[in-house]
């Protein structure tokens, strides 16, 4: 054992008869008042329980050379006999867990309260993603369908708690819809995107079958383009006759499905006939409120939002600062904003009507939270309106993630021209405020650019008073934090440094096919037989060989 194997069943006798003295003797010693970890005299001598037979019975007298030899040799074997026998108690262990961890569990549950075994219900159905699953109804992972037919006291939990009866989709068979219309008075209302005029036309008609407008607490309308949304618009218009009295959470999202016979493209606006649907609701308890590629055509009645995402995802639409302006006024109490530009315009396309009446006043003042989102291809110029609508000196959280996967975009001067935009230059011995002075929490995710010192400097220097920093950085950033931040203003109050150091994106690793599209015609190469590649980061390294070597 060690480095001499076993040779027979009496060796392997012989070292099972030495751990079980060496056991004794602990016993032993446990009797007699000792402790593995006890102090000083109260502690078991291990010399005693392992090799006793060379300190006894006096630690003067010297030890033997082949004495030692063999007691050595003894407490190895020994060693690699006990990690043999921990091992199987360890499988021995998981086996009796795999194989009684249905009874131990179900005996657990049994002895629950049934307030308790409800709160557990409901975390079981928060951990369930309505899927947005085109033209068809998906089973749930997670539902209150499958929680009562567990057993007859899930069951009895189940039917008399109606939160667990909250989300109804449009998918939902008419049976199931409802069971759940029964079950509960006010529920989340889930219309999933659907490609076909068919299954839209379906979706419609349940609408009728659920609760009324006026009980739901949530909607989440999400469809494949203005053409389908414009359906769904036209029945709501019918059917909403009140105020949306317990709505508190909408969600309204336009895919922007392409269809390459369409001219023109795609809208984020609605269509001309259902234009002021949304403007015309009256939502007093609304407090979260999420808008992507969707923008009312008028204020909303919705005073009390407290939260609102508002995400441009892959669109070429036009959205004025008017349009901005008008939609943040009828939200006043606004704290946290989610915005998302990702834009696929140019320079040109991107224009502001410099006719119209400026309004420098800021919106939102009780804005304390930024979430801030924004694609390389996003025109500087609408990032710069955007920031006269805010007043950035209110705000006490920012996250900024810049994003971009197209190589045009990763270049220097993008990085340079969206930190412009954001962070404005201070001449300095002028007395003006830092733009983000009350920032004291700042996040700042990276994705496709390296950045330059000076820049990021720029960023740094523009929130003094920051108390906690967390980047998300490439492998191969340009930043170093140099004095001189700090002598321009830099982390004076910071307390706390996080920095995680993204992934490799495959089509920047020093290994990517693209870079080897020479060899991806044999006739080419017909002579190619070896090829060799030294790389001292292991970043994506296996995966890249096994590309290369389907390449090869």
């Amino acid at each position: 054992m060690g480095w001499r194997k076993l040779g027979d069943e009496r060796e392997l006798c012989s070292s099972l008869d030495y751990v079980l003295e060496s056991v004794q003797t602990l016993k032993a010693s446990i009797q007699e008042g000792r402790r593995l970890d006890g102090e000083d005299d109260m502690e078991v001598v291990r010399k005693e329980m392992w090799c006793r037979e060379l300190f006894w019975p006096s630690s003067s007298v010297p030890i033997v050379g082949e004495d030692a030899k063999a007691a050595l040799r003894r407490m190895k074997d020994a060693k690699k006999l006990v990690t043999i026998l921990l091992k199987s108690l360890d499988d021995a262990i998981r086996s009796v867990a795999e194989a009684s961890a249905k009874t131990c569990q179900a005996a657990g549950f049994a002895l629950l309260p049934d307030d308790i075994l409800a709160l557990i219900f409901d975390i079981f159905i928060d951990m369930c993603d309505m899927p947005d699953s085109y033209d068809k109804f998906t089973p749930l992972g997670c539902s209150p369908q499958i929680l009562s037919s567990v057993c007859r006291r899930f069951r009895n939990v189940a039917m008399h708690l109606p939160s667990l009866w909250r989300n109804i989709s449009l998918t939902f068979p008419k049976k199931m819809l409802l069971q759940h219309k029964e079950k509960c008075r006010n529920p989340i209302i889930h219309i999933p995107p659907t490609r076909d005029a068919k299954c839209t036309r379906a979706n419609l008609k349940m609408l009728r079958v659920i609760q009324p407008p006026h009980q739901w607490r949530e909607l989440r309308l999400h469809f494949s383009n203005e053409d389908h949304g414009s359906k769904y618009f036209h029945i709501l218009k019918r059917l909403v006759h009140s105020p949306f009295n317990s709505l508190e959470h909408l969600s309204i999202c336009n895919d922007l499905a392409s269809d390459a016979t369409r001219i023109p493209a795609y809208s984020i606006r609605p269509l001309r006939g259902h234009i002021d649907v949304l403007s015309s609701w009256r939502m007093p308890k609304l407090t979260h409120l999420k808008l992507q590629n969707f923008i009312p055509n008028g204020p909303i009645h919705c005073e009390n939002v407290t939260s609102l995402t508002f995400h441009l995802v892959n669109t070429k639409d036009f959205v004025g600062e008017p349009e901005l302006r008008k939609l943040f006024d009828s939200m006043p109490k606004i704290e946290f904003l989610s915005l998302t530009f990702d834009i696929g315009a140019n320079h040109g396309t991107w224009v502001f009507d410099e006719t119209l009446p400026a309004c420098n006043r800021p919106v939102l003042p009780n804005l304390k939270h930024l979430d801030l989102k924004i694609e390389a291809r996003t025109p500087a110029n609408a990032i710069k309106r955007f920031i006269a609508l805010i007043d950035y000196q209110l705000l006490i959280r920012f996250s900024l993630r810049f994003y971009g996967d197209n190589p045009p975009y990763s270049d220097g001067s993008t990085f340079e021209r969206l930190v412009n935009a954001l962070f404005p230059f201070r001449i300095p011995g002028f007395n003006i405020l830092p733009t983000f002075a009350n920032v004291e929490e700042f996040t700042l995710r990276i994705e496709s650019f390296r950045g330059s010192p000076h820049f990021f400097e720029r960023i740094f220097t523009s929130m003094p008073n920051v108390r906690e920093i967390s980047l998300a950085l490439l492998r191969d950033s340009n930043i170093a934090f140099a004095e001189q931040w700090t002598k321009e203003g830099a982390f004076r109050r910071l307390r706390t440094l996080r920095i995680e150091v993204l992934p490799m994106d495959p089509r920047r690793s020093s290994l990517c096919l693209s870079r080897f599209g020479a060899f991806s015609e044999k006739e080419n190469c017909n002579k190619f037989r070896r090829m060799e590649v030294r790389n001292p980061t292991q970043c994506l390294l296996d995966k890249e060989r096994e590309e290369l070597r389907s390449l090869l």
